[in-house]
């Protein structure tokens, strides 16, 4: 079991009414091999505080556990406003291209991409890693003109790794310098908020 919810929350700010985290509890295939695609979302949650995350933990909990899924939640905070926009524009798009069926997938599509509203954290994706590969969080903060900006913020356990919490830095460099790691650079991507 993966519970990082204490973890998590020192990330998440509840500043506005517009604002939401994307939660979503997913099935892998890696998990569940009788699965027909890599993944499939059970459900999908819009958390809009604290309170509200505190009150949801006990449904994801029991449904990741009921399905053998992950809940994950997108540490970049969203805009309601932005999806509803981001939304109409892809069922306008649907529809310009006779996409009617899809239509009514828009606005799931819509609110859990890439409307942040505030600070940007991207994750990098370590499975199999070992304490040595952790050492390049200390390194990341090498890859910043400003040798002050503290970019590697955690470390969280995932099933088969870990994810560690960042913000942006120089990507090209930081690849050039460590070839051999095995790591994927996700900028707008959930990490693991719990695993049964």
């Amino acid at each position: 079991m993966v519970d990082n919810l204490k973890q998590i929350k020192s990330f998440l700010q509840w500043d506005t009414n517009n604002d939401y985290y994307y939660v979503e509890i997913t099935q892998r295939k890696k998990d569940n091999p009788d699965l027909e695609r890599n993944s499939n979302i059970i459900h999908s949650y819009r958390v809009t505080s604290e309170t509200h995350l505190d009150i949801l933990m006990p449904e994801l909990i029991m449904l990741s556990i009921h399905y053998n899924a992950r809940v994950g939640i997108n540490l970049n905070r969203k805009s309601f406003k932005k999806a509803a926009y981001r939304t109409v524009k892809k069922m306008a798009d649907q529809m310009c291209d006779d996409e009617f069926k899809n239509v009514q997938t828009a606005y799931e599509m819509s609110s859990g991409g890439n409307v942040n509203n505030g600070q940007k954290y991207w994750i990098l994706d370590m499975d199999n890693a070992t304490e040595c590969d952790l050492d390049l969080m200390m390194a990341i903060d090498c890859y910043e003109p400003n040798p002050y900006s503290n970019k590697a913020l955690a470390v969280v356990h995932t099933k088969t790794g870990y994810h560690i919490i960042t913000k942006p830095f120089r990507v090209d460099q930081f690849r050039k310098d460590y070839p051999n790691h095995s790591f994927e650079i996700k900028r707008n991507n959930l990490t693991i908020l719990y695993i049964p």
